[in-house]
């Protein structure tokens, strides 16, 4: 599992987290399963009402995501500027990952109130 975060303390000396190491990663995971689901009920069964899965996940996911991004730099609980806190490729790949799931399942229902109209 990617970094989701690194720490670099005095001395150089780093440590790093795994998404998986705490309860938000191992979230954003189940969050991440159940988007693809609704994505293969939306393809598989041809359901796009399937989307409104995709869009509650991929929101919940983002909202985590924003969270611990934001929340980075007061993890380390250092109000010296001893020690830097970095963001890992697991946490922009739960960002980016999770505003791409929300933006294809809007897509997906625009689409479908489109054709309906039509």
């Amino acid at each position: 599992m990617p970094r989701w975060a690194t720490v670099t303390g005095p001395g150089f000396r780093s440590v790093s987290v795994r998404g998986t190491q705490g309860s938000d990663g191992k979230l954003t995971l189940l969050l991440a399963m159940a988007g693809g689901a609704a994505a293969v009920a939306v393809v598989m069964a041809r359901k796009p009402m399937a989307a409104i899965g995709g869009i509650v996940a991929g929101g919940l996911a983002l909202a985590i995501g924003l969270y611990d991004f934001v929340d980075l730099a007061r993890a380390t609980g250092d109000s010296s500027g001893l020690f830097e806190a970095h963001t890992g490729f697991g946490l922009w790949l739960v960002l980016l990952g999770s505003l791409a799931m929300t933006g294809a399942s809007v897509a997906i229902l625009v689409m479908n109130k489109q054709q309906a109209t039509t």
